[in-house]
């Protein structure tokens, strides 16, 4: 695994925000994904319930990889340590591209969801169109 894959910056960001917060987080995305997906489907909405599986997918790599780290006994900073001052500007100096390596796990892990997304659309309409 590269320095500068998703997979890297997915076990950056968990060691920074703490294993077990990590986990509840998308445990907790995991539920509402889960919970939206169903609704989509007692209203047959398939592409809503397509959706909100793939959030579920994503979430649960997540918690893979953090639990994977918490086996291999890594060492995680915790989220309480960033109310701290001293601990920020630690942070800040030792991960200048924490905000930019943020905003490409968001983007890498939705991405493919919105792309599926658009292309049914896209079909969708283009069928209406032929009819």
């Amino acid at each position: 695994m590269g320095k500068n894959s998703v997979a890297a910056r997915v076990r950056e960001h968990n060691r920074l925000n703490g294993f077990g917060f990590v986990i509840a987080e998308f445990l907790l995305v995991i539920l509402a994904a889960l919970f939206i997906s169903a609704s989509g489907l007692l209203h047959n909405r398939v592409l809503l319930a397509m959706t909100g599986v793939g959030i579920a997918a994503n979430a649960g790599a997540v918690i893979v990889i953090a639990a994977a780290q918490t086996r291999d006994h890594e060492q995680s900073e915790g989220l309480l340590k960033v109310r701290s001052p001293e601990f920020r500007a630690m942070l800040r100096q030792n991960n200048p591209n924490l905000s930019t390596h943020t905003l490409i796990v968001f983007v890498s892990t939705l991405l493919p969801f919105l792309l599926v997304v658009l292309l049914i659309l896209q079909v969708r309409t283009n069928t209406r169109r032929i009819r």
